[in-house]
């Protein structure tokens, strides 16, 4: 039983970072289709609230948070 639990493991981890880059390719693609010199602004505002730019997609519901009272 536990066999079959565990055997999609390597399955999901491969599944959630491959949506975890979607995600941060896709948030940087289209901050940069709006304006290309805003994605140092974006990135920079993000930092001084705590969330790094590699931690976008992880941290995405705090980014849109963030964003909104930007």
């Amino acid at each position: 039983m536990l066999h079959k639990i565990f055997s999609n493991i390597p399955l999901l981890t491969y599944l959630v970072t491959a949506f975890y880059d979607t995600l941060g390719s896709c948030f940087d693609k289209v901050v940069q289709q709006i304006n290309p010199g805003l994605p140092p602004k974006v990135y920079d505002y993000l930092q001084k609230n705590g969330v790094q730019r590699n931690d976008v997609p992880a941290k995405f519901d705090v980014v849109m948070v963030l964003l909104t009272k930007w």
